[in-house]
């Protein structure tokens, strides 16, 4: 593959060379990739080759201090990416991380560093300097004492020494000093004119200034400021977006270099990475996608407001736009239709408004969540999110958060994951109706759970055990049973049957079933129409349950201590 570059009778020809071992080393591990770089005939050529998102996470992957070498290939562009996504916490620069990594490309390559700052980087230097630094300079009669001990000169006439909450990073001050040395070395008057400048920055017009400029280059790639990145979290209805007119696709140019570290982090197994491989017939849409697909990815980062700085944050964008892109082509698409259909959808519409139609359905889910919440009967008792068991529990908790999510609960080695699929969604929506229907029907029954502020309380243990001691003639409060009392109903409790057999499961007597919907009627005021169809499912499922638990459990054997669907004591 090397040898080809020495031969090319073109410019074009060898730009499209490099573009295809760079596509090729991206399938390699990062220290390999960084390796066979330094090793190639054009070591910087294949360097610039690397678009500047990949590059980015290149030097991450390998490691920014063991990077070094690969970083001292970087282009001016690659090093303004750098910068621009690096030195900025939302809309402040981050002076601490803008001087690492000046550090960082001073270590690498100190005098291309000095000329790019100087040449490009002007206005950024006079405000590090401003934020870092003050500035003296001693009249020709004036003794160096009176300027103060902590004061440093390479000349004898501008004076310098960093602030006190620079200094107390040793490193910081460090780099401070050495990147004005080398500046002085640079060009003394050049160096005496950024120090005399830095002192008379406007650090608040300075900055915004910075961050407008630094917004329209990363705007290109699909960062956008935060507030503007949140709209990629707005629902967009799909009767809306079939109203729109479908997206121009322009024709790629091969030498342009596409970005495609995203695109080979997705999950294969989704909708949208089926459909996009049919789309990849036509090599030409194919760059587009890729292209409009890392904007979409780097959006998503950018409303996160975390400083991107390793690949599993890319990793889980990337995971999230997949996710709900699919569930976007679900949504405008028939469940029968093949990748040909989910393909010209790509074609059609962007994915930013793809994602946005999947994404519709989890926050109308989150939205509906919290709106319960809020008006609850176990909120009102001041009870945990615990009181719903672990599933239930697991359920709601990704969708109380900022960003919703799915309870895998490890079926794929993750608790909670982004939502794939309109199975995802349907199976959430389900388990949030059933919470809320049993909100219902415990508000309905107007009994207190205060009590059990001392004990670690379901609401599968305090319903069952109201229906308990209601069973026993106790007074009907949420109290523990006692373990003798609560033999006898359990005894009535399971279908009488003749096997002596431990290991033969019994069933709940269809008797105590009807008798256990009566009383839920009597305390609800409703009927048992009504209660079936409010929740007959999820009522026939809880005495699966008791019978999947306790179905083997003869009644002498039963302890307290492993009875956790009803409330009992010695």
């Amino acid at each position: 593959m090397t040898s080809n570059l020495t031969s090319p009778e073109t410019v074009q020809d060898r730009i499209a060379a490099l573009h295809r071992q760079r596509r090729d080393l991206m399938n390699q591990p990062a220290s390999d990739q960084m390796q066979t770089i330094l090793s190639h005939p054009h070591p910087a050529a294949l360097a610039h080759a690397y678009p500047e998102e990949d590059f980015y996470f290149l030097i991450h992957d390998i490691g920014i201090e063991d990077a070094l070498p690969l970083l001292a290939l970087a282009s001016d562009k690659q090093r303004e990416y750098i910068f621009d996504i690096s030195m900025w916490q939302r809309d402040r620069v981050d002076i601490h991380a803008a001087i690492r990594w000046t550090g960082f490309m001073l270590a690498a390559d100190p005098r291309r560093t000095i000329q790019w700052l100087v040449n490009q980087k002007s206005d950024e230097m006079f405000f590090i300097l401003f934020k870092t630094i003050d500035v003296a300079v001693r009249e020709h009669d004036q003794p160096p004492d009176e300027l103060g001990d902590d004061f440093i000169t390479i000349d004898d006439v501008f004076y310098y020494r960093v602030k006190p909450d620079v200094r107390q990073t040793q490193p910081l001050e460090v780099i401070i000093s050495k990147m004005l040395e080398l500046l002085g070395d640079y060009d003394h008057i050049l160096y005496q004119r950024l120090l005399l400048e830095s002192a008379s920055v406007v650090p608040c017009e300075t900055e915004e200034d910075l961050y407008r400029l630094r917004n329209v280059r990363l705007a290109e790639k699909g960062f956008l400021p935060f507030d503007e990145a949140l709209g990629i979290y707005q629902p967009l209805a799909a009767a809306q977006l079939r109203k729109r007119p479908t997206k121009v696709l322009n024709p790629v140019d091969s030498l342009m270099p596409v970005p495609c570290h995203a695109q080979s982090m997705a999950d294969h197994d989704c909708l949208f990475t089926q459909a996009l491989s049919h789309a990849a017939l036509d090599f030409s849409i194919l760059a587009q996608l890729q292209i409009e697909f890392a904007g979409l990815s780097n959006q998503i980062l950018g409303a996160e407001s975390e400083p991107i700085n390793n690949r599993e944050q890319l990793r889980r964008a990337v995971a999230r736009a997949c996710g709900y892109i699919s569930i976007g082509l679900e949504k405008l698409s028939d469940p029968q239709a093949d990748r040909a259909t989910h393909a010209h959808l790509l074609k059609r519409y962007a994915l930013s408004d793809l994602f946005r139609v999947g994404v519709a359905p989890a926050m109308r889910l989150k939205w509906q969540a919290e709106k319960w919440r809020h008006s609850s009967w176990f909120h009102s008792q001041g009870l945990p999110l615990s009181f719903w068991g672990e599933d239930w529990l697991g359920v709601l908790g990704g969708l109380l958060v900022k960003r919703p999510l799915f309870f895998d609960n490890y079926q794929t080695g993750r608790l909670y994951r982004d939502f794939k699929s309109m199975v995802d969604i349907d199976q959430t929506r389900l388990v949030l109706d059933r919470i809320i229907v049993f909100d219902q029907l415990l508000q309905r029954m107007n009994q207190s759970c205060r009590a059990s502020i001392n004990h670690f309380v379901t609401f599968k243990s305090f319903l069952l055990t109201l229906w308990a001691t209601s069973q026993l003639g106790l007074p009907e409060i949420f109290a523990p049973i006692p373990l003798n009392r609560f033999t006898e109903f359990y005894i009535r409790l399971f279908a009488h049957d003749k096997s002596d057999r431990s290991d033969v499961p019994r069933q709940t007597a269809l008797a105590m079933k009807n008798q256990f919907l009566t009383w839920i009627a009597e305390k609800t005021s409703l009927t048992p129409v009504q209660i079936v169809d409010m929740a007959g499912p999820a009522l026939v499922a809880l005495f699966e349950e008791i019978e999947f638990e306790y179905g083997q459990v003869r009644p002498d054997n039963l302890d307290p201590r492993h009875i956790h669907l009803f409330w009992i004591r010695e």
